[in-house]
């Protein structure tokens, strides 16, 4: 066990510094502050995820985009810097040459480049998913049958919890008039993306952390929160973001096409609702 401990220490450690944008040696830093149309060879731990950006960001049509960096950091969402509305030029300047339609990757997903020096990542709407599955792999190859794997609120249930049956994860209220949830989960992960933490107020506004790629501005879908059930944690991170961002309709539709569970949290003039799709409503029981 002490072997084992100190590999998912070691890990972790790797991980954050591929994949940290507030390390400046990290290599996620180091793409961020390189030169355009140079060839950026890329660890297989960051290949991975930004393979699955990749898929997400066209599954969800764009509503999934971890190239905004610059966007974030103007709306005081990165850095040091004060949380401030920008004005709508630097909007604009910002938006035109980020996203990922503006980075080039090789066939094989070993490397990029960049087409503007002023292009950066941030994965950290698959970083923590990723982790989950990775020490989730670290325990299989370790011979582990039955365990729950958390890391910042992302959850992977492999097998039985003690005493047999699936594990009961719960996934906290996000506001006064909805309960906790319970889920049962077995071969499955579950992952939380939502403002109701991570959010900013300027002027009296409350301004979300995600923003959406198509306008480069905090998303005005109204969601407050949304919960995914999948197959990976990192596919269930990454499309926890995206829900966030996309309309009712096509949300609902694309986890029904993935035949992930799915709940959204909106805000609305009666305070706030919430919907399931089937997939979510499945796994939902009450707690013992």
């Amino acid at each position: 066990l002490t072997a084992l401990a100190d590999t998912i220490e070691h890990t972790l450690g790797h991980l954050d510094l591929a994949f940290s944008t507030w390390r400046p040696d990290s290599e996620i830093s180091r793409i961020n502050a390189a030169e355009a149309d140079r060839e950026l060879a890329l660890s297989p731990d960051l290949q991975r995820v930004l393979e699955e950006a990749r898929v997400v960001h066209e599954l969800s049509d764009g509503a999934l985009d971890v190239a905004l960096l610059p966007l974030s950091t103007i709306w005081g969402f990165q850095g040091a810097a004060e949380p401030v509305i920008p004005s709508d030029d630097s909007v604009a300047l910002a938006l035109a040459y980020s996203g990922m339609k503006r980075l080039d990757f090789n066939a094989d997903g070993t490397g990029l480049r960049k087409r503007d020096a002023r292009q950066g990542l941030d994965v950290s709407a698959l970083a923590k998913g990723y982790a989950v599955d990775r020490l989730g792999e670290l325990l299989e190859e370790a011979g582990a049958d039955n365990f729950l794997v958390e890391f910042g609120g992302e959850v992977l249930a492999v097998g039985e919890r003690p005493g047999g049956g699936p594990w009961r994860v719960v996934v906290e209220s996000v506001g006064p008039d909805l309960p906790a949830l319970v889920l049962a989960l077995s071969g499955e992960a579950v992952a939380t993306s939502g403002d109701y933490r991570n959010h900013i107020v300027i002027d009296g506004r409350r301004l979300g952390h995600v923003l959406d790629p198509a306008t480069g501005r905090p998303s005005e879908a109204g969601v407050v929160a949304a919960t995914v059930i999948a197959d990976t944690a990192q596919r269930a991170d990454a499309l926890a973001t995206a829900f966030l961002v996309m309309d009712e309709a096509a949300a609902f539709g694309l986890a029904d096409t993935l035949g992930v569970g799915l709940r959204r949290v909106t805000r609305e003039e009666r305070g706030l609702v919430s919907r399931d799709n089937d997939a979510f409503r499945q796994r939902l029981r009450k707690e013992e």
